[in-house]
């Protein structure tokens, strides 16, 4: 239906990963959709694609389903020489399916949905070795349930939501690690649960809070690498926790004035508590001028592969910090017209604990400052 890009440090509202920005895709509803409609397209790499949406009511339901398939050959992009100073095009191609049913009823929605892929060219393996054969697969299946109500009370507000996702991998046939001697089958499963509840209060003159909390529990299983017919260690089988809170308050100082403020808790099993905690200032200069000043910090947790996962490209490293950021930012925009837009954003940008790929390994390393215009 529409794509929101929400700039700056988000995790006071979104939690981890949140570092730059959000976005936020916002897919067709079971109220949006009116009617049935199918479609087919051709497009570049030889893709090939057929749709389908149908929107309907039944007894006080509306009811959204929207069905895609495709097939790809993908870019193929050619490599030049790989580790073994081979040449050819790196195969990346795959099938599709995409199944998305919805059905909402006053301020609830429940959601389901089902993706997948197969016959999967990876192209090039960790090991830097082109690769022609495998075929890999994946797939995810989640259900979410969503309450929605403005105006459960007088001055109140009430979000809550319940999700779960499972998501598997597999190589299929296995690849290539070195071609020709070293076989490497792999398949790994992960779920993920989330309970989530927000309140809104407008009771107070020119305030709105916004505060609540959630769960979240990843669950890594079904973790199974075998090579050249042996059973091998690829990683662990874990699980994390996160519990957090948050609250936030928008507040009309005046009529050309508005102060945004907010920050959130997060407490994770693995990696530990973070606090952080975002202000943005926003001056309506004059008819046409509009000025604002941010500044937030954000985070990132180490994911599972940097902590746990050996593959053939890199090692995990379990003693891994979570990445921390701090931005300002300053932005100016004029409306010149119409039809004409202009805007200039200055921004300081600090990151601490960094996770890169030291020498094959994953590791925190110093800090580093972005700062531009």
């Amino acid at each position: 239906e529409r794509v929101e890009i929400i700039r700056g440090p988000g995790s006071a509202l979104y939690g981890s990963d949140a570092s730059s920005g959000v976005i936020n895709v916002i897919t067709k509803t079971a109220g949006t959709i009116r009617g049935s409609e199918a479609g087919a397209r051709l497009d570049s790499f030889d893709t090939q694609t057929v749709w389908l949406q149908h929107g309907a009511e039944w007894n006080g339901y509306d009811i959204g389903l929207t069905v895609e398939a495709s097939t790809t050959d993908g870019p193929r992009p050619f490599i030049a020489r790989d580790r073994l100073n081979q040449s050819g095009h790196a195969e990346l191609g795959y099938d599709n399916l995409d199944l998305r049913l919805a059905v909402s009823r006053d301020h609830w929605r429940v959601l389901a949905e089902h993706m997948q892929k197969d016959d999967y060219g990876i192209g090039i393996t960790g090991g830097s070795y082109l690769d022609p054969v495998t075929r890999a697969n994946d797939r995810l299946t989640g259900i979410a349930w969503l309450y929605d109500n403005p105006g459960i009370a007088p001055d109140w507000g009430l979000k809550a939501e319940l999700r779960y996702r499972d998501l598997a991998y597999s190589s299929g046939n296995g690849f290539w690690d070195v071609p020709g001697t070293f076989l490497s089958e792999q398949r790994a499963a992960e779920q993920r649960f989330n309970a989530e509840a927000g309140l809104t209060y407008a009771g107070f003159r020119n305030h709105r809070l916004s505060f609540g909390g959630g769960y979240v529990w990843q669950d890594l299983y079904e973790v199974e690498r075998i090579d050249n017919g042996v059973p091998t260690f690829f990683a662990p089988e874990q699980s994390r926790r996160n519990s957090y809170l948050y609250l936030q308050d928008v507040w009309q100082l005046s009529e050309a004035w508005e102060l945004t403020a907010g920050a959130r808790y997060d407490r994770f099993s693995d990696v530990g508590g973070t606090l952080n905690p975002r202000a943005g200032l926003v001056w309506q200069t004059s008819d046409r001028l509009t000025t604002k000043l941010m500044v937030g910090r954000a985070f990132r947790a180490p994911s599972f592969l940097e902590l746990y996962a050996q593959t053939g490209a890199t090692t995990p490293n379990a003693s891994l910090k979570p990445e921390e950021s701090t931005t300002w930012d300053l932005s100016f925009a004029y409306r010149a017209s119409r039809n004409l837009n202009l805007g200039v954003t200055f921004f300081d940008y600090l990151q601490k604990n960094p996770i890169v790929d030291a020498g094959g390994t994953f590791r925190n390393v110093d800090p580093h400052r972005i700062q531009g215009i």
